[in-house]
């Protein structure tokens, strides 16, 4: 099996699990949303990759982009909703049930939005965009398209290194988990293409690196959600604003920030 055959076969799989996933993810049930948002990763890392290998006036990511993000964003309302409900389940404070009641709703209308966004989703036009892509991946050599994976996978480095440098608000940390996801499945890639190659050892350190992150931005999302609501929410009485939890929240949120910077910064990476 060919490299070049090898990366058709990559870009097939992940848009039939997409297809899959799609379909299943109309009962709502958690993993397949989950997996439905992993597949749309996957293919962005693809067109990603596309991009820097077919001939510009050849190949733009935009149209499979557009494509795929109003299904994302509605995956993700859920995956955001469904999350914070987890994490506030053991907090039983008159506000922080109100605050729940609350994130249940959100998910009953995002659920509506995802469903109605599967329905609608133009299988055909995905298929269509999926012909040319492949076409362009054939028409480069196997040692062509190692090498501009690489280099992708370098250049995401780098981007992560250059946040680090910069490291002085909740922006630059969310960007370097957005660019180690990245890395993580170029990593992926290339151990699918050429797996008597070894990963770079790197590769642990990123992956105990992006989990870090996540916990933390998970954590820095509940805490928006929070604020956002009860500053808005006509349920809520101006004695409750300030709610204990949430502040035990934002202390453990900015404890655990400067853990994972402290860690970035004496060269984690």
């Amino acid at each position: 099996m060919t490299a070049s055959k090898s990366i058709i076969e990559i870009y097939k799989e992940e848009q039939n699990s997409f297809l899959k996933h799609l379909r299943k993810a109309k009962d709502l049930e958690e993993s397949q949303v989950h997996k439905l948002r992993v597949d749309i990763k996957n293919l962005r890392v693809l067109a990603a990759l596309l991009k820097i290998i077919a001939p510009k006036k050849r190949f733009s990511p935009k149209p499979l982009l557009l494509l795929l993000s109003p299904v994302f964003k509605k995956a993700g309302k859920i995956r955001t909703a469904t999350l914070n409900l987890k994490l506030i389940q053991h907090y039983k404070s008159p506000a922080m049930l109100t605050f729940k009641a609350h994130i249940k709703d959100q998910i009953k209308g995002a659920e509506v939005g995802l469903v109605k966004e599967i329905k609608s989703f133009k299988k055909k036009k995905l298929q269509a965009l999926s012909k040319t892509h492949v076409s362009l991946f054939k028409k480069q050599k196997a040692e062509k398209i190692n090498q501009k994976i690489k280099l992708l996978f370098e250049d995401e480095l780098v981007k992560v290194k250059s946040h680090l440098l910069e490291m002085n608000n909740d922006e630059n940390l969310h960007s370097i988990r957005k660019e180690l996801k990245i890395i993580k499945n170029l990593a992926s890639i290339l151990k699918k293409i050429a797996p008597e190659n070894p990963i770079p050892a790197s590769i642990k350190k990123i992956e105990s690196t992006y989990e870090k992150i996540g916990k933390w931005h998970d954590d820095t999302v509940l805490i928006e959600a929070i604020e956002k609501f009860v500053n808005s929410h006509n349920k809520i009485k101006p004695q409750l604003k300030t709610i204990t939890a949430l502040e035990k929240l934002k202390e453990k949120n900015h404890m655990d920030r400067l853990y994972i910077t402290k860690k970035l910064r004496a060269g984690l990476l």
